[in-house]
C-alpha cells in the first residue's frame, strides 16, 4: 500500500485556513436560518460577513490548484 501523500505546506495552511472560515460562516448564519430575533441591520451584517468569508475559502481553495466553476 502507498503511504498518502502530504499536503504541500502551502496548501495545508489553506485547507486549514478553509477549514475554520467556514465554522465562522456557519456561526454566522445559524441565527439567521433559526429565526432569532435581530434587527435588519445585524441580518444585513451576519449575510454579508458570511459572504465575504465564503469568497475567501474559494480564493484559499483556487490558489492551491482547485477547479472552479462559474455559476
Amino acid at each position: 500500500m502507498t503511504k498518502q501523500r502530504e499536503w504541500p505546506n502551502g496548501a495545508r495552511w489553506a485547507r486549514d485556513e478553509a477549514a475554520m472560515l467556514g465554522t465562522e460562516i456557519e456561526r454566522l448564519l445559524v441565527p439567521v436560518i433559526q429565526e432569532e430575533k435581530m434587527t435588519e441591520s445585524q441580518l444585513i451584517r451576519r449575510v454579508s460577513e458570511a459572504i465575504r468569508k465564503s469568497k475567501q475559502v474559494v480564493l484559499l481553495m483556487t490558489e492551491q490548484g482547485a477547479p472552479m466553476r462559474q455559476g
